[in-house]
């Protein structure tokens, strides 16, 4: 296992920072490890850095970019804990302990201090710095790229994403699940979410289910209660579960319960 850690005077927590991070930890795999050609990350769902539409958009050009194929791996909802949270409280115990111990006049204030110290100490981790004069290039090259960047409806629910074509990736909400295309680009047409309480008709594995839409979400989720008739007679069974907008191929009126005449 190698470990790394990034240091920078930046303290922009963004996508662009986050390209810059890859960029040269990956250069770095590379002159090393020549034979690596796919790249499997695990992160946090944290929306500002990571589980966006700039990152899904990148995660398009990932292969031109960086020449790899790589595959996206979320944790559960919110943030997630990794070894990566080790190392770096590790990191900074060591830093933190050290600048105490110095003369006044020599403490560790800054982030080159504190590159310099930990490159120099602190065995068995690989340190980079990105200065944050280099990111000005990067933020202004990138923010091109996001132009064409669009909110994508139902990947709060999902956890892995795929590059499979320019501007397209497959989504899974779990590893079992089979791939859904996401596309990520303005030029496509905009996804309308159904109705509150209105019905609609959904395809799932070739089959073809009627169910009612009991909530909407910002993204584009709906809670649907599915109504499924019962094999051995005519009792209505009505299963509750999550679905995505873009899996729905139907809206269908509302009809009035009871008997008519």
């Amino acid at each position: 296992m190698k470990a790394f850690c990034i240091l920078s005077d930046d303290m922009g927590h963004d996508v662009p920072m986050e390209f810059q991070t890859q960029k040269v930890t990956l250069e770095y795999i590379k002159s090393k490890y020549p034979h690596v050609t796919k790249v499997e990350y695990f992160t946090d769902g944290c929306a500002a850095q990571y589980k966006n539409c700039k990152s899904f958009v990148y995660l398009c050009y990932y292969e031109e970019d960086f020449h790899l194929k790589a595959r996206w791996n979320f944790l559960a909802t919110s943030h997630g804990k990794s070894p990566c949270d080790g190392i770096g409280e590790t990191v900074k115990r060591l830093v933190f302990k050290a600048s105490l111990q110095r003369p006044v006049q020599d403490q560790i204030t800054t982030p080159t201090a504190m590159y310099s110290y930990c490159e120099n100490n602190i065995k068995g981790i690989t340190f980079f710095f990105i200065a944050k004069s280099d990111l000005v290039s990067v933020r202004s090259e990138l923010s091109k790229l996001f132009t064409i960047a669009a909110t994508v409806p139902g990947t709060r629910s999902m956890h892995c994403f795929e590059l499979v074509g320019r501007l397209t990736s497959s989504g899974k909400r779990a590893s079992t699940d089979p791939p859904i295309l996401v596309r990520t680009s303005t030029t496509e047409p905009a996804l309308e979410i159904p109705a509150l309480h209105s019905y609609v008709a959904c395809a799932y594995n070739d089959k073809w289910y009627i169910g009612l839409i009991t909530n909407n979400h910002v993204e584009g989720d709906a809670k649907v209660k599915f109504l499924h008739r019962h094999t051995t007679g005519h009792t209505v069974i009505r299963v509750m579960c999550h679905l995505h907008t873009f899996s729905v191929r139907l809206n269908l009126p509302l009809q009035q319960e009871g008997r008519t005449n």
